[in-house]
Order: C-alpha cells, then sequence, then structure tokens
C-alpha cells in the first residue's frame, strides 16, 4: 500500500478526471497524507473542487491514517 500514488488514489475513488489537476498543482498523495485537516480543506477548496468531491477524499484519507495506526 506505501507505493499507493495519487492517480491510484483518485482512480480508486472514481475520480480519473481530476488526475490532472492534482498533478497541475503539484500535489501528490505524501503531502495530502501530510496536510492537517484545515489545510487540507483549504487546498481542495482552493484547486476549486466541489464540495462531495472533498468530503470523498478527506474521508478516504481519514481510513487510510486509522488502517495505518
Amino acid at each position: 500500500m506505501g507505493s499507493e500514488t495519487i492517480e491510484t488514489f483518485l482512480g480508486d475513488l472514481g475520480y480519473q478526471k481530476h488526475i490532472t489537476l492534482f498533478n497541475e498543482s503539484e500535489v501528490d498523495l505524501d503531502l495530502l497524507k501530510s496536510l492537517s485537516e484545515t489545510n487540507l480543506k483549504e487546498t481542495l477548496e482552493e484547486m476549486g473542487l466541489k464540495l462531495g468531491v472533498r468530503k470523498k477524499i478527506q474521508q478516504a484519507l481519514e481510513n487510510m491514517k486509522t488502517k495505518g495506526k
């Protein structure tokens, strides 16, 4: 699981169409994982993602963190 990329992460969520946006914004999975909840929310908003997309990404990242513990 440590080899997961932003492409596979977004693909698993059904958000392949946003891969280019993340790559252009230079936001990778390691960066997303390192952000605080507030910073993550702000970053995803600034990228122009809709509320549903942001929430699904936030939930998936939270699930990753809890599984890692």
